[in-house]
């Protein structure tokens, strides 16, 4: 059907994926991205961001909910707590012979935009870690509600994360012996069904 519109296709991705070369290509290919940033990335001429950012008033102050682990025990619970946040929004540019991050009010010439979404919390519960998100994504953000659906969307990561974890440590499918690349792609989609529903009843079991 040509009226139906083609999924949505958006990367997620922790610290580890904060690269500027990858970032800088996924802008140029136009592949959408939301990655958590480094915090003690430097924007030019203004230093780190973290500093940067707290000198900008909060876009929305609101309630999320975040996981708390109990234990490192396999066989721990996964409990919800409510952490209120302040969000912070400022659109940067990589610019440059270098390709360096800079913060300028207009669009500067040959420069790629990136949103940057900062998310703090406030009064952190004793004991816990504060949430503190520093969010890199090419997808306009122009409303508090894309500011709030992109963090959403990073919250996603966490499931992703323990569905790998399931595939590749309780499916052990890395040490498939497989030879061909059919015969690959068959397995791998066939255990990644699997490995899905496994780690969907596990998730249940923690949060119910």
């Amino acid at each position: 059907d040509q009226n139906k519109q083609c999924p949505q296709m958006v990367t997620l991705a922790d610290q580890e994926g904060d690269i500027t070369g990858w970032l800088l290509q996924a802008c140029e290919y136009n592949i959408e991205f939301v990655v958590r940033g480094r915090c003690h990335r430097v924007v030019e001429e203004l230093g780190e961001l973290r500093n940067f950012v707290h000198s900008i008033q909060p876009a929305l102050s609101y309630k999320i909910e975040v996981p708390v682990k109990t234990s490192k025990k396999a066989t721990r619970r996964l409990y919800m707590r409510t952490a209120k946040v302040e969000v912070r929004h400022v659109q940067l540019y990589f610019q440059g012979p270098n390709k360096k991050l800079y913060y300028s009010e207009e669009k500067p010439k040959n420069s790629l935009p990136i949103d940057l979404i900062y998310i703090s919390e406030k009064d952190v519960p004793e004991g816990m870690e504060g949430v503190e998100w520093s969010l890199l994504t090419n997808i306009a953000v122009k409303t508090k509600e894309d500011i709030k659906q992109r963090i959403e969307w990073y919250k996603l990561r966490w499931h992703i994360e323990g569905f790998h974890r399931v595939l590749k440590s309780g499916c052990t499918v890395e040490q498939c012996r497989l030879q061909e690349a059919q015969r690959l792609d068959r397995y791998l989609a066939l255990m990644s069904i699997i490995a899905w529903r496994i780690y969907w009843a596990t998730h249940l079991s923690r949060t119910m």
